[in-house]
């Protein structure tokens, strides 16, 4: 009788968290303003806002996952053609002296600034892989209505680290230092150069095939059919 009452007990906070659960995901909050609004269906193309602070709230993209899954295979390309060829060649009297991302990276090392070569490590190289890297973990099987285990967890991961991706910074750095060397010497950009403004190009892009509120629905989905699959078979 003990074991059929906490049996009850059990079912009936199991239900009490569908219920919770059913309540919070007809709700979204202004990242903001905090504000709570009612979720509404919302035409394809269009974009919810915050009534008080009229902040962006969602969007509704046709094809998101399959473009952000598009954008971000051929970011992280970018990534691999940006690291496996000279950034740029630079001459000086007959003496020439080609450059890569990582040699960059090297040279900080050597003469011994380890911390900014560690800053710069992380900043333009590591972070921004797994950034795009965990994009992928959740896509690839989003787009076959599957999910992955720590799936939340590698979202989570992406939206700490996004702030951290510095790619941009980079880049531009590199063409004020072009400009000012331009008139001392001969610069030949390489494929790299081409392949990381490229890279930047995608990532932006990236960002407005799907936004955060809308990947985290298409995880919500994922999960509620999972369940729903395995309550099915048991």
């Amino acid at each position: 009788m003990v074991a059929d009452r906490h049996t009850a007990n059990e079912g009936h906070r199991v239900e009490d968290r569908r219920i919770v659960e059913t309540v919070l995901s007809s709700l979204v909050a202004c990242h903001e303003c905090d504000l709570l609004h009612e979720k509404i269906e919302i035409d394809i193309g269009a974009e919810a806002r915050c009534i008080r602070c009229n902040a962006s709230l969602y969007t509704n993209k046709q094809n998101s996952i399959d473009r952000a899954l598009a954008v971000g295979l051929a970011a992280l390309i970018m990534f691999v053609v940006a690291n496996a060829f000279p950034f740029l060649q630079i001459t000086v009297s007959g003496n020439s002296q080609s450059m890569s991302i990582i040699s960059a990276v090297y040279a900080l090392s050597n003469e011994g600034l380890w911390l900014l070569a560690i800053v710069c490590f992380g900043f333009i190289l590591l972070f921004p892989l797994i950034r795009m890297a965990g994009l992928l973990y959740i896509l690839v099987p989003l787009r076959f209505h599957m999910r992955l285990p720590c799936i939340e967890l590698v979202f989570r991961g992406i939206v700490f680290l996004s702030p951290w991706s510095m790619m941009e910074i980079y880049l531009f750095g590199a063409i004020v230092a072009l400009v000012k060397l331009a008139a001392m010497a001969n610069i030949e950009l390489g494929y790299s150069f081409w392949a990381f403004a490229l890279l930047n190009i995608l990532t932006v892009a990236s960002l407005q095939m799907i936004d955060n509120h809308s990947l985290w629905e298409f995880i919500s989905e994922a999960r509620d059919q999972e369940d729903l699959h395995s309550g099915d078979v048991s």
